[in-house]
């Protein structure tokens, strides 16, 4: 919307634009490779940095985001992929949320991939897997537990961007979700043979 651009063609194109950037910096050497990931790494901790003060900070009634409540924590805590009863069809199961969590598991292995480049491969990837693991799960857990208690159930499961709405300064946490995805794309193209 910002540039007016419609259709698939520009939307191709940048990711034709972004991917062709990304693999001239993988064939720079993994040195650029790892200033990139660490310049990415810092602007993904700004982002968990900006959904967590803005979960602190103010809510929006309107859009189901009411502040920390022991209520919505209740609430929000049984599962609930949608019940003939309410009138909603089941649109989720356990396996299509499970698909969300999936690749997180395998960009941690992506990891292991840098091994060739480490000095100490045999102490280091191992480190660095289970370290990236507990992160991670640490991070989900913390997302999924501030959402729990601040949002109204059918505000999460009908606004896909509902962290980028609790988020204190919105721009910033959807820039965290697309360096998220850089950075995994600059992994794969990285351990691509």
């Amino acid at each position: 919307d910002i540039f007016k651009l419609q259709g698939v063609w520009p939307v191709r194109g940048i990711a034709l634009a972004t991917t062709t950037l990304l693999l001239l910096i993988v064939l720079a050497g993994v040195q650029w490779v790892i200033k990139l990931q660490l310049a990415l790494l810092l602007m993904l901790v700004i982002a968990v940095a900006d959904f967590l003060i803005g979960s602190l900070t103010h809510t929006s009634v309107a859009l189901g985001f009411l502040g920390y409540s022991a209520e919505l924590m209740t609430n929000n805590t049984a599962p609930s992929f949608g019940n003939i009863d309410d009138g909603k069809d089941a649109t989720e199961d356990f396996f299509s949320v499970f698909a969300v969590f999936f690749p997180t598991i395998v960009g941690v292995a992506s990891g292991i991939n840098m091994a060739r480049d480490i000095r100490r491969p045999e102490r280091s990837v191992p480190i660095g897997t289970f370290a990236a693991l507990v992160v991670s799960g640490v991070l989900y857990l913390l997302f999924a537990l501030v959402l729990a208690g601040t949002c109204e159930r059918d505000s999460l499961k009908d606004d896909p961007l509902m962290a980028y709405r609790v988020s204190l300064v919105g721009w910033i946490f959807l820039l965290g979700l697309y360096v998220s995805s850089l950075s995994a794309c600059l992994g794969a193209i990285y351990a691509a043979p």
